[in-house]
């Protein structure tokens, strides 16, 4: 339980850092015409990102909790159709 807590927390931070990182650079001056649509679609790109990042750390937590590990899945990657 201490460890899903532990989890969550390292990957809302991690989320919010890259959000305001882009958020910095969307707001700079200068910034490229692209970053207008970033600013304007800003619940999209928070929802994308924690998307992304949710889904490294279920793959991550996968891979580990896997009897064979990575060898499986880059044998299983490399076997032909």
């Amino acid at each position: 339980m201490l460890e899903l807590i532990a989890d969550s927390v390292l990957l809302g931070l991690s989320v919010a850092f890259v959000y305001f990182a882009l958020h910095l650079y969307a707001r700079r001056p200068g910034a490229p015409a692209w970053t207008m649509a970033l600013m304007r679609r800003r619940i999209a790109v928070l929802l994308t990102i924690a998307l992304v990042g949710t889904g490294m750390k279920v793959r991550e937590t996968v891979l580990q909790q896997s009897r064979f590990g990575v060898s499986f899945v880059i044998s299983f990657a490399q076997s032909p159709p």
